[in-house]
């Protein structure tokens, strides 16, 4: 299917690096073959011309990239639409230097590649940190974790650290799921930590591909240890996005969420059958499993992989009143909402809608109770005198504020990115949207550069998108100001080219709670205000399917 099928002439979208015609339709049609057109005109709009969302269709849009593979545009991906952004752009500035298209391709950034062996040379255990030092990059992996996800066991982990230690190759061969969980986890902490030195592979890789290379396939991890394979799946997955192969990594998180299912942990386990203990793992396995999946099926543009309705699994604040548990609930709960948002903005089922106001309104009251949650959890991590600033806390109100885009743990590249790309082009639309879009634009350059000078490649490829968006925006302000004969200067576009400085260091940055920008009081009253809009054009022509889950 992804090899060449022909394609229409006049509806074909190709972007060879052979000089091919490029069919793009006009703005305000089709944007994409198969795709309904987009009609914004408001107060003109009658019950015949419903507004619909142009990146959804029964249709599937593919861009073609330079070696002839077509490549989907997932409705809901970061990468889909900053392509069909630019496509717009390329077909209204034909002259303007900019690369082919699609760039930035998922995979392309490393070319990582791995074969399988077995355990059956000393050379698998070349270049392992010490005992010392694997302690610390387990604290590391705890960290950036941010408790809100369940990596490993510590209790069941430790001893088999030690034990390893002492061992070796032996304990290698007689536990080899957890010898590959032991290397993916070595694999994540030296990512976070570790500046790459090499633009051919990241940091980490070396023990990611030892790990990969000796992990069975699926039926090898079911029919062993189901709950380490599970694990083991979604620690691949994690260090797969990490280094921008989201699609891998979907794959992986996705064998791990199937076989949750196979095993029936989206369902309330029987205590009396397998203990608190056991039970509780299977939990945290559940969730961690379900939050990866989420966050990765909008990063990807797929839809859900199970219905909310389905699942009966406790949630974990029920049965950990641990700190923890109310941050690992607080997550699955943004999760969710995340998955509604691709159920209803990004579905292409035209059946049981509601109106656009009224599902703006229920995202918005769901994400004012979860704001309600972390502004408690924050409340209470120190004295407010002290004024600290918790990393679990800080990122849940990122990730919070960023819900209805994407946000990945560890590694937030793609809400920098993406979050400043929604800015430049809000400030293109109407400058009076964003009165301060030098200071937005500063903050994510700021973060992609940190990521660049560790060595980070995708961190450097979405700077320079981001140029481009800058430059060709305001090169179409140039052109329209002169085909309409202005004079004028254009001086709150051109904030756009001011680069103010970054700050010196990331803790002027920091979320402050107590300086937060809204609260979840002015976010009810938000939803309540659209209430005059329910019976308005937009009310009742621009329709999308929601239903609010926490009532």
């Amino acid at each position: 299917m992804l090899g060449t099928p022909p394609l229409k002439q006049e509806r074909q979208v190709s972007t060879r690096a052979s000089s091919e015609d490029v069919s793009i339709p006009a703005p305000n049609t089709d944007l994409s073959p198969g795709h309904g057109g987009m009609h914004v005109s408001g107060a003109n709009a009658t019950d015949g011309e419903a507004i619909t969302n142009p990146l959804v269709s029964a249709t599937s849009f593919y861009l073609q990239d330079t070696p002839g593979r077509y490549r989907f545009c997932g409705p809901s991906s970061t990468w889909s639409f900053s392509q069909r952004v630019f496509l717009l752009l390329k077909t209204a500035l034909p002259e303007f230097p900019a690369p082919e298209l699609p760039f930035h391709v998922d995979g392309t950034t490393w070319e990582l590649n791995w074969a399988r062996t077995s355990l059956d040379s000393d050379q698998l255990l070349e270049g392992l940190p010490s005992l010392h030092d694997a302690l610390y990059l387990l604290e590391v992996a705890k960290f950036h974790s941010y408790q809100m996800l369940f990596l490993f066991d510590e209790e069941k982990f430790l001893p088999h650290l030690h034990e390893f230690y002492q061992k070796g190759l032996e304990k290698a061969r007689s536990s080899p799921l957890w010898f590959i969980q032991y290397l993916l986890i070595i694999a994540l902490a030296k990512r976070t930590t570790t500046k790459s030195r090499s633009s051919s592979s990241p940091p980490g890789f070396v023990f990611f591909e030892r790990a990969m290379s000796l992990m069975p396939d699926w039926v090898g991890l079911h029919r062993r240890r189901p709950n380490l394979g599970m694990q083991i799946l979604y620690l691949a997955g994690l260090y797969l996005v990490s280094v921008d192969m989201k699609d891998a990594a979907y794959a992986y998180v996705g064998q791990s969420f199937r076989t949750c299912i196979i095993e029936g942990l989206q369902k309330e386990p029987p205590i009396d059958l397998f203990g608190v203990k056991f039970a509780n793992e299977g939990r945290n396995i559940w969730w961690t499993t379900y939050i990866l999946d989420r966050q990765l099926s909008v990063m990807v543009g797929a839809p859900c992989s199970i219905q909310d309705s389905e699942i009966t699994c406790s949630l974990p604040s029920s049965y950990d009143a641990s700190e923890r548990g109310t941050l690992l609930t607080v997550h699955v709960k943004l999760s969710r909402i995340m998955g509604d948002i691709i159920e209803s903005v990004y579905t292409a089922d035209s059946k049981q809608r509601r109106s656009f106001i009224a599902t703006v309104q229920s995202v918005l009251r769901d994400i004012a109770d979860i704001l309600r949650e972390i502004e408690t959890v924050s409340a209470r991590t120190a004295h407010p005198t002290l004024r600290t600033v918790s990393t679990t806390t800080n990122h849940l109100f990122l990730l919070y504020h960023q819900s209805s885009l994407e946000s990945f743990i560890p590694f937030n590249q793609d809400n920098a990115f993406f979050s400043a790309f929604i800015v430049v082009l809000a400030f293109f639309i109407e400058p009076s949207l964003v009165p301060d879009v030098e200071n937005y634009i500063s903050t994510a350059s700021w973060l992609l550069n940190a990521q660049i000078a560790n060595g980070d490649l995708a961190a450097k490829q979405r700077s320079k998108e981001l140029d481009l968006l800058q430059r060709m925006t305001l090169e179409i302000v140039r052109v329209e100001q002169q085909q309409l004969g202005a004079h004028e200067d254009i001086v709150s576009r051109n904030d756009l080219e001011q680069r103010p400085s970054t700050p010196d260091n990331f803790a002027s940055w920091a979320v402050d709670v107590e300086n937060i920008d809204i609260n979840h009081t002015q976010i009810l009253d938000l939803a309540d205000q659209l209430d005059v809009l329910q019976e308005s054009v937009w009310g009742t022509n621009f329709e999308f399917e929601y239903s609010n889950m926490w009532n």
